[in-house]
């Protein structure tokens, strides 16, 4: 069994004003983090929570507040919330520059290691993973390259970067994905990718209609995209007995 107790894996759970939020989100969350703790031997494992109105906060607490730290992160002035916008992940930048560090999205989910996620963890390089719908990078002229997903990353230690100034922007979500994508890149560091083979995208478009049965056999993990906001109910109705079955064989193990 690997040893992680020099990673962190951090999570950000954040809400805006006009994308309700779903109650899949919250499961998807729980599931997770769940899962993370038992396949990340001796990880440390952080929620940070940013603009969650009263209800998600309790709520978040009642799911977790045994089964992670939880820090509470200041609403931040330039943090655009009026629409939908995940530059809060990068709040705070690092947790530990001294460690590895996993930012996972609350709809990514790992029930196994891909194994480029090994060899990123004994190296000097930056994760990220791979997007089923080609590139999507916002306003970010980025001509690098193509089709990768911000779901998932990974940094090294010392390893850190810079905000940018987010008011320059008008859309704030893929425009994140290509930031990141761009900064990874022009860093002179090796960027590991995850391969499409590991973890499944469930909107991709040949899969919004066609769920795929026995996920947990066929993949190390899934990225449940629009399901946060109830854009898509795929988590709902067709892969989370699955996937908390799967956490309850393991806990019988």
């Amino acid at each position: 069994m690997n040893d992680f107790s020099n990673l962190i894996i951090r999570w950000t759970f954040g809400e805006n004003k006009v994308r309700k939020t779903s109650l899949q989100a919250y499961d998807m969350l729980h599931c997770s983090i769940l899962l993370a703790k038992k396949i990340f031997n001796n990880a440390s494992f952080i929620l940070y929570v940013n603009n969650l109105s009263q209800y998600s906060i309790e709520k978040i607490k009642s799911l977790l507040e045994n089964e992670i730290e939880i820090k509470f992160v200041e609403n931040i002035e330039w943090l655009d919330i009026s629409q939908k916008n995940s530059f809060w992940k990068y709040i705070p930048i690092r947790t530990n520059i001294n460690k590895y560090e996993l930012l996972f999205d609350n709809d990514l989910i790992l029930w196994k290691i891909p194994e480029i996620v090994k060899v990123w963890y004994n190296s000097d390089n930056l994760l990220i993973n791979s997007d089923w719908n080609g590139t999507n990078y916002g306003e970010i002229n980025f001509n690098g390259e193509q089709g990768l997903n911000a779901g998932i990353l990974g940094y090294p230690p010392n390893y850190t970067f810079k905000i940018p100034d987010i008011k320059n922007y008008t859309d704030y979500f893929h425009t994140e994905q290509g930031f990141i994508v761009k900064t990874f890149f022009e860093s002179r560091k090796k960027v590991d990718i995850i391969p499409q083979s590991d973890i499944f995208q469930s909107n991709a478009k040949n899969y919004i209609e066609n769920p795929i049965n026995n996920i947990v056999d066929k993949f190390c993990g899934g990225h449940f995209c629009g399901c946060t906001y109830s854009h898509y109910f795929h988590w709902d109705k067709y892969y989370k007995n699955q996937i908390w079955q799967y956490l309850y064989e393991y806990n019988k193990l």
